[in-house]
């Protein structure tokens, strides 16, 4: 991991083919919660959402 935060992590990715050469490379940003506030934040989606109107 490249950088832990309160909420959120910050993974370094690296994308190499079958001879280990780099093809592509990211950051991806994870924001985690406890169950809690991921279920609170969950609900907030779902009514937001179109799908579930």
């Amino acid at each position: 991991m490249h950088h832990i935060s309160c909420v959120i992590v910050i993974i370094h990715l690296t994308l190499a083919n079958s001879q280990g050469e780099v093809c592509d490379e990211e950051e991806a940003i994870y924001y985690t919660f406890g169950p809690g506030k991921a279920q609170k934040v969950t609900d907030v989606i779902k009514k937001k959402s179109p799908e579930t109107s």
